[in-house]
This record gives structure tokens, C-alpha cells and sequence, in this order.
């Protein structure tokens, strides 16, 4: 019966022995996990990161892109969307957003779009064309906007809040 006792013994330390590869602690397992999980968990991609404050929400992103260039922002945006997939909130406030040309956004997934604070004077018939069909808000706020084309509020079809206040319209 002991000696059943010792062979079992035995079996097990050597089977877990034999799945540690030789000179690799618990420290070294776990900060490989980590290299190699990282990228799984980060919600943006480091170029994105580098211009916005990024949350990960359970269905999205949301980006705080405040201060930063505008048209940079979008360009880079654009250009990693497919690893952003749906932004559920995009902030953008004193982003030197002077004018929204046409197609600005297009190819970007944002369900509420803030571009707040940008003495933002013009907003063209085409801003929005291009887009996903997911705008919910636009939140224009504190702007210089003395007009909005009817047609660039046509293009965003799935509208359900528009915030104008504190601009000369």
C-alpha cells in the first residue's frame, strides 16, 4: 500500500514537471500571458491612443478626442476602424474643426458624434454622407454655425437628437 502511495507520488510530480519547460517560473508564465493577451484587452489601437482617451465599453468604444486635430483624429480613425468597430460616443472639442466637409466621417461607425467648442462655422451639405447608418446624436454646441444645410440632416437618416444650442442660428 506505501509503495502505491510513493509511485502516485512519484506520477505526479513528474507529469507536472514535465509540462514546465525548464528554467520557466510562475512569474515568467504569467507575464507571457500577459504580452500575449494584451492586445486582446486593449480597447484602442496605439495610434488612436496616442491622440484620444479611450474606454471600452461592452458594445463599443467611447473616445475622448478633445485637443487634439480634428482632421488628424478622423484620418486615424478611419484608418484602424475595423479594430474600433461601433464608437458609441466621439468627442471632439476644441479640435480646430473649423468646417465639416463633405463625407468628413464617411466609413466611421459613431452612434453619438459631439463636436462641441470648435467655432465651427461651416458644415457642409455632404458632412455626414458616407457614414454608417448609426448616428443617434449630434451634439454641435458652442459653435460659430449661422446656418445647417437641410441635406446634411437628410444624410443622417437614424437622427434622433441634434443639440445647436449656443451658435448664431
Amino acid at each position: 500500500k506505501r509503495q502505491r502511495e510513493r509511485d502516485r507520488k512519484q506520477e505526479s510530480t513528474s507529469v507536472s514537471s514535465a509540462h514546465t519547460p525548464i528554467g520557466c517560473t510562475e512569474e515568467m508564465r504569467s507575464l507571457l500571458l500577459l504580452a500575449i493577451l494584451a492586445p486582446l484587452v486593449l480597447p484602442c489601437p496605439q495610434a488612436v491612443s496616442s491622440l484620444c482617451r479611450c474606454e471600452d465599453l461592452h458594445n463599443g468604444v467611447a473616445l475622448n478626442c478633445s485637443d487634439s486635430d480634428g482632421a488628424t483624429v478622423v484620418e486615424t480613425l478611419k484608418a484602424n476602424q475595423a479594430l474600433l468597430g461601433l464608437i458609441q460616443n466621439l468627442v471632439m472639442h476644441r479640435a480646430n474643426v473649423r468646417a465639416v466637409p463633405a463625407s468628413f466621417f464617411a466609413g466611421l461607425y459613431i452612434k453619438r458624434l459631439d463636436l462641441s467648442f470648435n467655432r465651427m462655422v461651416k458644415l457642409d451639405g455632404n458632412a455626414f454622407s458616407g457614414m454608417s447608418p448609426v448616428l443617434q446624436e449630434l451634439i454641435l454646441t458652442h459653435n460659430n454655425l449661422t446656418e445647417i444645410p437641410s441635406e446634411a440632416l437628410a444624410e443622417a437618416k437614424t437622427l434622433l437628437k441634434l443639440d445647436l444650442s449656443n451658435n448664431t442660428i
